[in-house]
């Protein structure tokens, strides 16, 4: 066997190392997935008991959408929430649902961020009758920037959405 043909069955050894390396993190990341406490309500109970207040909103308006969400998600986690993350090899979400664990993707997130949606409105609405003067403000244009920030302010779905997975997963990993 010629130096070159060793050179490659050394790679081919590294990459099968790799793989396995890869195989055994999936396989840890199950383990302490399946060995999670059972949380106290399923994924969507969690989603529907999700609060949003005036303050939690005003937070949003100043420190924009991510860390405004991020800020309502961290009010309503707990160690019993049907959300786990694991860090390897990337950072992992899961949910709670119908008795099992699974794992989240980017439109699990989207639809996440939807279903709060409506309750980041009614507490919009909520802030504009506390702050009419605001609202009936034309010239300083307010209540139109807070009204952006609420909806997502001027990030792409998709950035906001796979920045938030990754934020969501390093919050439950605390």
């Amino acid at each position: 066997m010629c130096l070159f043909e060793m050179n490659q069955e050394i790679q081919k050894l590294w990459d099968t190392i790799a793989k396995m390396q890869k195989n055994i993190e999936l396989l840890k990341n199950n383990a302490i997935i399946s060995s999670a406490a059972i949380p106290e309500m399923d994924y969507q109970e969690w989603i529907t008991s999700i609060k949003i207040s005036v303050p939690d909103l005003e937070y949003l308006f100043k420190e924009k959408y991510l860390k405004g969400i991020l800020n309502i998600f961290k009010k309503n986690i707990n160690k019993f929430t049907p959300l786990k993350s694991t860090k390897k090899p990337k950072y992992i979400l899961y949910k709670y649902v119908e008795s099992e664990w699974l794992e989240m993707s980017i439109s699990d997130i989207e639809n996440l961020r939807c279903q709060i949606m409506p309750k980041i409105a009614q507490t919009f609405l909520e802030w504009g009758t506390q702050h009419p003067e605001i609202v009936n403000n034309n010239k300083t244009n307010i209540y139109n920037k807070n009204m952006i920030q609420m909806a997502g302010g001027n990030s792409r779905i998709s950035i906001i959405n796979q920045k938030l997975y990754k934020e969501l997963s390093k919050m439950l990993l605390k």
